[in-house]
């Protein structure tokens, strides 16, 4: 089985990609692969975010482990494999890769390929160019996003984040991409 995941992001309309994935892989696994893609350093807490339909958040994964709650489970990309969260197609992602500025992606897993299999993950399409890894003050102003937050967990920020005009709830359109080899 192949999971095929398809990332938007917000701020650069023309960009979308697409990664095939072994489900059994880790969302490590996953991060590293976009990091590859959006060509971004390896220095930013990054984290995954579980979404229902809405995009409103369900369960958040982590590059390193943090301190949660008593009553929350806490997950780190390292440790949680893919289909441990994702088992039905057009489920949802958020990809949070400038914490600071809450910026992110936004994935969805586009198709479940039954019958074949692949080991790691691969980049098959790619059209435009990601957003910048990080921002400054003035830029994060423009795009109205707070420059900073105390906590990118909060359940309020995702509700302020992510919004229909955002995403298209009925699915991700990656009909113009390009094969893009990785």
């Amino acid at each position: 089985m192949i999971y095929r995941l398809t990332i938007i992001s917000n701020e650069e309309e023309d960009f979308v990609a697409e990664i095939q994935i072994d489900p059994y892989d880790t969302f490590l696994t996953l991060h590293e692969k976009m990091l590859e893609l959006c060509g971004f350093k390896d220095n930013q807490p990054t984290s995954f975010t579980v979404c229902t339909p809405n995009w409103k958040k369900l369960q958040t994964i982590t590059l390193l482990e943090t301190d949660t709650a008593a009553d929350e489970d806490a997950y780190v990309m390292e440790d949680t494999a893919l289909n441990d969260f994702l088992e039905d197609e057009k489920q949802q992602l958020v990809y949070t890769f400038d914490p600071a500025a809450r910026r992110h992606l936004y994935i969805e897993l586009t198709e479940i390929i039954t019958g074949k299999s692949m080991r790691g993950a691969k980049v098959t399409k790619r059209h435009g160019n990601p957003p910048a890894q990080t921002i400054e003050e003035d830029e994060a102003f423009e795009l109205n996003i707070p420059a900073s937050h105390s906590s990118i967990l909060d359940d309020d920020i995702y509700d302020d984040v992510v919004s229909d005009e955002d995403i298209d709830n009925e699915g991700l359109d990656i009909s113009e991409g390009q094969p893009f080899d990785s």
